[in-house]
């Protein structure tokens, strides 16, 4: 029926249909919420006497780990795992979350009421029920694995990390060829040189001793004169006389 052909009756049917929809669903997460506080109030019960006080800010959060994973992992399945793969293990994990919640539940209920625990649970409660953090821990890591763009990434890394190979491969087969050891010696022996040179400039540098003045410039001017006359000197600027 399209939108034109909708009567005031038919409005207002649909509109009290969605109200009856909006209303269900929220009594739906209401409980679900409730049963899974009901479920890790008992976890926390069993997990609490087997954490030092000191300690016990560290690990509030690993004691009701199984209860958050109960909360998010709906939304996971609505939002995140689509892929095949994804979504499986997503719900496996679902699955085992919430039976480890009931049977948590049941334990404690048991040991809470003073009745007389059977084996299996009083193997559970001693060995399995300090692990459940850890399990669900565990579940999450899978997820994060298998979360296509993780893959994703994953491929392009090993690709990479493949190409780089065969590069370092092919550049260790090129560096043994005479070419390339020739092209090494050459280079090696223009370098010695370089620094030969470098060292030989420095050293005859600071043999040289400072430009000396002529010996004239320090002499009277009379006896310049003389000097000139006498030897082959160059001619220099004869000093004025300094009187007395």
């Amino acid at each position: 029926m399209t939108t034109e052909n909708l009567t005031a009756g038919d409005m207002m049917n649909e509109g009290k249909t969605r109200a009856i929809k909006t209303l269900v669903i929220f009594a739906g997460v209401l409980v679900y919420i409730a049963g899974v506080l009901y479920a890790e109030v008992h976890g926390y019960s069993m997990l609490v006497n087997g954490i030092d006080p000191a300690m016990f800010l560290w690990a509030v959060l690993g004691m009701v780990a199984l209860g958050i994973t109960a909360l998010t992992l709906p939304l996971a399945l609505h939002y995140w795992t689509h892929q095949p793969m994804h979504r499986l293990a997503a719900l496996g994990f679902y699955a085992v979350d919430l039976g480890l919640l009931a049977l948590n539940a049941v334990t404690d209920f048991a040991n809470q009421t003073g009745e007389a625990l059977p084996q299996w649970q009083q193997f559970y409660m001693s060995y399995g029920v300090p692990t459940t953090p850890v399990i669900a821990a565990l579940g999450w890591a899978i997820l994060f694995l298998l979360d296509p763009s993780q893959k994703m990434r994953a491929m392009a890394e090993t690709l990479k990390a493949s190409t780089q190979e065969v590069l370092s491969n092919r550049i260790a087969e090129a560096a043994k060829s005479a070419d390339i050891s020739a092209a090494i010696e050459s280079a090696a022996q223009a370098m010695a040189a370089d620094i030969v040179k470098a060292s030989l400039g420095a050293a005859v540098q600071r043999s040289q001793p400072a430009p000396a003045q002529p010996l004239l410039a320090w002499l009277p001017t009379e006896k310049a004169r003389e000097y000139q006359a006498v030897v082959d000197l160059p001619k220099v600027k004869p000093q004025p006389e300094v009187t007395q």
